[in-house]
């Protein structure tokens, strides 16, 4: 079973819907899980948030975030979880912020990601340093959230 499809089925099997709030993955993951038939019992929509300004006028990130911390960081990436589970009115938010290359943006390297888990039960955030080409970058992030989700569905509800 692939990742997409076994964290469809525990959503699933504990009644839990999802949103996503994603950046450098530009809708990746959500992609991947809506390829899956059946996700439309369990997505309840997704928002890419490319650039500051939406991070704020569509998710509600604080400015104040963005500008202390920048958009690359665990902050910025907690904010987007959170506001997106808001957003779409979901048990769990997730989110993808970082930078996929091919330069450094905000004085942080390539490969720098961060991504988050939100819901009422618990937050959790990653810090990743990944390899690889813009398109390979992408990918690992999107398959660490899968397993991260796994571990956490399991965990926590």
């Amino acid at each position: 079973m692939n990742d997409a499809k076994e964290v469809l089925e525990l959503l699933k099997d504990r009644h839990l819907c999802i949103s996503s709030a994603e950046s450098f993955t530009g809708g990746l993951f959500v992609k991947e899980l809506s390829d899956v038939p059946g996700a439309s019992i369990v997505l309840n929509g997704a928002a890419i948030t490319y650039i500051p300004a939406a991070k704020a006028k569509v998710l509600g990130v604080s400015l104040k975030t963005i500008l202390d911390f920048g958009v690359i960081s665990k902050e910025c990436a907690y904010e987007m979880a959170r506001e997106v589970r808001r957003l779409f009115n979901s048990d769990i938010g997730v989110s993808f912020t970082g930078n996929a290359g091919p330069s450094a943006s905000e004085d942080k390297p390539v490969g720098l990601c961060y991504i988050a888990i939100d819901s009422d039960k618990s937050t959790r955030l990653y810090e990743l340093k990944l390899n690889g080409s813009r398109e390979e970058i992408r990918e690992k992030a999107c398959h660490i959230m899968f397993d991260k989700l796994k571990t956490y569905i399991r965990d926590l509800f």
